[in-house]
This record gives C-alpha cells, structure tokens and sequence, in this order.
C-alpha cells in the first residue's frame, strides 16, 4: 500500500509539473519510413525538462487513434533541447495531411498534454525522410542483442518501464550482452556521435 501511495504521489506531481508545461514540447518531425512496416517516426523536442516519462498517441481529424507508443507508460525519456525520435505503431502506409494530424502525452489516457503542437516551418518530411533507426536484432531476445547501426554511436542506455536505468548489460563491439536481464520489457535509449537520439522497445525472454 505504501508503495502505491508513493507511485501515486509521484505520478500526481508529474502530471501538476506538466499541465503548466505542456507547451515545452514539439514535434519537429514526422514520417513513415520506407521499407519500414507498421512505422511512424515522430522527432520531439523538448526546451524545459531534462527528462519526463509518458506514454503518447496520435490522432488524426476525427479523434481516431492512428499510431501509438505502446506497451510503456514511461515510453518518453527527453533530453534536454534536442530532438528525439520515437517509433510508433501504425497500419498507415502513408502520412495523413500535417493539418489533420493531433499528437498528445499522457499516462493511462492522453489527457496531460492533449494536442502537442507541431512546428508546421520546420516540418519535416522533406528534411526527415528516410532517416534510419539503428536496429536492435533478435528482438525479442534471451542472451545477445546485436546492433546494426548506419552511424557511429555514442553511447546505448537501457531503461526498466518505470524509467529506472539499467546497468546489467554488457556492451561489446558488435553486440549487447542482456543474458543478466530480467524477462520484460525494457526501452533502450541510443545516442549517435552527431548527438540524434533514438529509442526502440526491447523484449527480453
């Protein structure tokens, strides 16, 4: 009881600290990737915290759910000031019209941030399009993940759900020792050199 009266109070101040805040976040870029099934990739900018975590929708004119960060309440971890890009589930095949297009955080319900505004001069498709996530395969895995990245990384972190970092992993060359996690889900956070941050859900069996 005690510790659910704790993650309440947690969860109660975070959502206070955001509805005054709501306006620090902003979508800088959006896109469906190419070769990419089931994609939708959001770049977010975040100008005032240093790290919030929330999980997040998108929906289009009619209040309809077409993407989403799924299996994460805590799916956003948000560096300061710099653009991160997220991938969404989707069965689009091709981007509705930027107009038509409503993105917002929440926890159980998108009801925190309810329409994140998107930054129609800088967006995005033209300066976005057909940039790569970093690949993380097997996915789900119970030993060794191995990384398929286009551009020199920086550094890999690996998030518990509840945004607790990880540090039972081994880091290699070519691979991702994981055979000391826990079976779950976890969200792993990759910096590459030129500063671009990407997260991608992982599954360990």
């Amino acid at each position: 009881m005690k510790n659910k009266l704790i993650l309440l109070l947690l969860i109660l101040t975070q959502s206070i600290r955001l509805l005054g805040q709501c306006e620090c976040y902003s979508v800088e870029s959006i896109d469906i990737p190419k070769d990419t099934a089931g994609i939708m990739r959001i770049g977010f900018m975040n100008r005032c915290d240093d790290r919030v975590y929330l999980r997040s929708w998108v929906f289009n004119e009619k209040n309809d759910t077409i993407a989403t960060f799924i299996d994460c309440w805590c799916g956003a971890v948000l560096p300061f000031n710099k653009t991160v890009f997220w991938d969404f589930t989707t069965n689009l095949t091709q981007l509705p019209e930027i107009k038509d297009l409503r993105i917002a955080f929440g926890y159980d319900e998108p009801d925190l941030c309810p329409e994140i505004k998107i930054n129609s001069s800088l967006l995005i498709t033209q300066n976005y399009k057909g940039k790569e996530s970093p690949i993380v395969y097997p996915n789900p895995s119970h030993g060794r993940m191995y990384l398929d990245f286009k551009q020199a990384v920086s550094s890999i972190e690996i998030f518990r759900l509840n945004g607790v970092k990880e540090n039972n992993f081994l880091l290699h060359d070519q691979f991702i020792d994981v055979q000391d996690l826990k079976a779950g889900i976890y969200m792993i956070r990759m910096i590459m050199e030129n500063g671009e941050t990407f997260f991608n859900k992982i599954i360990i069996k």
